[in-house]
């Protein structure tokens, strides 16, 4: 596995990892996976939450509380007073 450096969240240091050229996934410090090396792109967001892409759809991971919704929506925006704005099958609306 190739690492980069540490991504330091509110709680929690996590490292990214990379399977291969085209999936990442997250471990923490001791390179147990957190994210399992699925996705093709993991982008942090605020503390302990993630924006995922899996197969041209998003989804995200929650760290604390624990979730995650499937990768199915066509974009996933910025959270607007703690709801988080999405785009599914050309109609637009709020998680």
């Amino acid at each position: 596995s190739n690492f980069t450096e540490a991504t330091t969240n509110k709680n929690t240091k996590y490292l990214h990892t990379y399977k291969s050229p085209v999936c990442v996934g997250i471990t923490d410090l001791n390179g147990k996976y957190i994210i399992p090396p699925i996705y093709s792109e993991i982008t942090p967001y605020g503390d302990d939450f993630y924006i995922v892409t899996q197969n041209h759809k998003y989804g995200c991971i929650s760290m604390n509380p624990k979730f995650t919704l499937l990768c199915k929506y066509d974009w996933l925006g910025a959270f607007e007073d703690e709801r988080l704005p999405f785009k599914e099958n050309n109609k637009y609306g709020f998680l």
